[in-house]
């Protein structure tokens, strides 16, 4: 493949990082790494859905810093996982991390023991100067996409 550079200043895509997290996985006090988010990403939106809900228990939803030193920031708190029904886990502002990181589940009162229930996790988000997250250098897109 040929890469050209991309005269247009606006060679953002928006991309969606999604996971589902069943109660089996959802163990009360421990982290669920749910969606890496790769260095230099923004992100604008994202929800969570408790598709079919948990015997008990509520999940937190935070963004875990790249860079070990930066506090995590709550995105979502408690949201019942015994009751179906989307709750939106979208940041205040356009949250950056220049490091990279990680979406994570904080269950509490969950039962790993059960089979049954379904999370969805989505979180939206740019890589700024990219078209694609997998673009080898910021500005250059494949030859046939439109400069």
């Amino acid at each position: 493949m040929i890469l050209k550079k991309n005269r247009s200043p606006n060679v953002q895509s928006r991309m969606i990082g999604t996971q589902h997290v069943t109660e089996a996985e959802a163990t009360a006090g421990q982290e669920v790494s749910a969606i890496r988010i790769p260095p230099g990403a923004i992100m604008l939106g994202g929800f969570v859905e408790v598709v079919e809900a948990y015997s008990a228990g509520t999940l937190g939803v935070d963004f875990v810093n790249g860079d070990g030193t930066t506090a995590d920031v709550a995105l979502a708190a408690a949201v019942d996982a015994t009751a179906t029904g989307a709750t939106d886990a979208s940041p205040t502002t356009p949250l950056r991390a220049p490091q990279g990181g990680w979406i994570v589940l904080k269950p509490a009162g969950t039962d790993p023991a059960q089979a049954g229930g379904d999370v969805l996790v989505a979180i939206e988000y740019i890589v700024d100067g990219r078209w694609t997250e997998v673009m080898p250098e910021a500005g250059l897109v494949p030859d046939d996409v439109a400069a």
